[in-house]
């Protein structure tokens, strides 16, 4: 019944996307695009040429990597989320988005780029496949990419059964949980270091991103 109820849920969900009745998740965080890409564009430089965004829903980072004439993909697990990103985008070069499964399965498939996009995907893979499979996702994610831009969850609503070790919407315990772990996943000679902060919606006062390379 729980199957049955996610997936009548999905559909439901994907039905008032398409009507644009329900708006986008990049949509209803609009109003924080900017802080987060004010947090993210001083890292880029001139020799990030390629960058991947896993979990692109509509685009805006992927966009705005293409606008600094970098090659840019995004993906999405969803149809109707890759086709508003496709339609928002269709006027500009150097782009390309992929409707795609973001299961363990796919990971060791994705291209090496310059920079990947790890923005709200965190909790999804925790949710499905469980924590421990959730960073060694991630962990072979950073082993494909010069930089590692990651933003996770603050609230346990988002990790379904899976709770995370942190206190929910804390600030300094989500920094020693990221922390803690990227330590123990990354491999000699990368670093980690903490952007800043963003307002969220909903369950979440805040998201906090993070920086690897």
């Amino acid at each position: 019944m729980s199957l049955l109820n996610n997936d009548m849920k999905r559909k439901i969900k994907k039905a008032a996307r398409i009507a644009r009745i329900k708006p986008f998740y990049q949509e209803q965080r609009s109003s924080a695009f900017a802080d987060r890409w004010a947090l993210i564009e001083p890292e880029l430089s001139l020799q990030d040429r390629s960058v991947l965004d896993i979990g692109c829903n509509i685009g805006q980072f992927t966009s705005k990597c293409a606008d600094r004439g970098m090659f840019a993909i995004g993906i999405d697990a969803f149809e109707e989320v890759v086709a508003r990103a496709v339609k928002v985008n269709r006027d500009r070069r150097n782009i390309a988005f992929g409707w795609c499964p973001l299961g363990p399965e796919i990971v060791d498939t994705l291209p090496q780029t310059d920079v990947t996009f790890c923005m709200s995907v965190h909790h999804y893979w925790s949710r499905e496949h469980g924590e421990d499979v959730a960073w060694e996702m991630i962990a072979r994610i950073a082993g494909k990419t010069g930089k590692l831009f990651f933003e996770p969850a603050s609230s346990y609503v988002r990790y379904g059964d899976h709770q995370p070790e942190f206190l929910e919407n804390d600030g300094p315990s989500i920094d020693d949980y990221v922390m803690r772990n990227f330590k123990r996943i990354l491999t000699r000679g990368r670093s980690v270091k903490k952007l800043g902060v963003t307002a969220s919606i909903r369950q979440e006062a805040f998201r906090q991103l993070y920086l690897v390379s």
